[in-house]
């Protein structure tokens, strides 16, 4: 496919300022679409963004476009060069068991496209990247879940105080 050889010839290439600003616009244009069950939509924009600029975290957005619209072979193509441009990838072990599903449905060998309109339901993908890949050899992973409340050294502290506050309170009102 066109984007996979690009994606070669570009991986060693510094990006222009001003392609990559515009690959940053169609990278925001497909989460939005993307976001808002607009598989479609958010594919061409995650298509167009890796077109000009190679970088190898677009290729898992496409695939998890392509595979909630039920575009298997599309999908197994884009996860597997995506995982090929970055071996290390965070999300591997996830990104290896979609391919799976994907080989295992297809009975090893390459899948019909289909292309669903956003009314039908799509595939319970997850989600796509969160934020713009920041370089063409890292992958951004989604912001970290918040930790609880009781991790934070304050909350102990404060719970500390209270207690010894309302057990010298206690004496002093008994005696």
């Amino acid at each position: 496919m066109v984007w996979l050889s690009s994606a070669v010839a570009l991986a060693s290439d510094s990006p222009d300022p001003a392609q990559d600003a515009e690959a940053r616009r169609m990278f925001e244009d497909g989460r939005a679409a993307y976001d808002s069950g607009n598989y479609q939509d958010g594919l061409n924009y995650f298509q167009r963004a890796y077109d000009l600029s190679a970088r190898p975290g677009l290729l898992f957005n496409i695939g998890q476009a392509a595979y909630r619209m039920h575009s298997d072979d599309r999908a197994l193509k884009a996860f597997k060069a995506y995982l090929a441009a970055t071996p290390q990838a965070a999300n591997r072990a996830e990104v290896e068991q979609r391919i799976r599903e994907l080989e295992q449905a297809s009975g090893g060998g390459t899948t019909p496209t289909y292309v669903f309109s956003p009314e039908q339901t799509a595939r319970d993908g997850g989600a796509a990247l969160w934020s713009w890949p920041e370089s063409k050899d890292s992958l951004d992973k989604p912001p970290p879940a918040s930790e609880p409340v009781t991790t934070k050294w304050w909350f102990w502290t404060t719970i500390g105080v209270i207690v010894v506050g309302g057990t010298v309170a206690a004496i002093a009102i008994a005696s």
